[in-house]
């Protein structure tokens, strides 16, 4: 098998592109957040960062498919019923029962009635 003739190219190559930004870079200056306070100085380990939003964790959990049916059929009823305002969903009607348990009174009696 014969080996083809190489030629030389005349013109130059260009230059490799490279990455002009990286991610973490890209997101500080969209955040507009200083360099310095998110690197981590010798004094500290941790350094707060602040954030743009708070951060809100995902709640997953198991539920009765009649609970589940219920909290769908109130977000709907909602809607109907108060068109003008702003849609509920399914995410703000758990954090309105949530701040509900956190200021009751009487806590204990609602587990115990729950558990029974």
């Amino acid at each position: 098998m014969k080996l083809r003739e190489e030629i030389p190219a005349t013109l130059p190559t260009p230059p490799r592109f490279e990455r002009r930004i990286s991610t973490t870079d890209k997101v500080r200056q969209i955040v507009s957040v200083p360099t310095e306070v998110c690197t981590p100085s010798a004094s500290s380990s941790v350094v707060p960062r602040p954030m743009a939003h708070p951060r809100r964790p995902k709640l997953t959990t198991r539920v009765l498919p009649e609970q589940l049916a219920w909290i769908h059929d109130e977000v709907v009823r909602y809607r109907t019923e108060f068109p003008r305002a702003p849609r509920l969903t399914v995410a703000e009607l758990v954090q309105i029962a949530l701040e509900e348990l956190r200021e009751s009174k009487n806590l204990d009696y609602l587990i115990a009635k729950f558990r029974s």
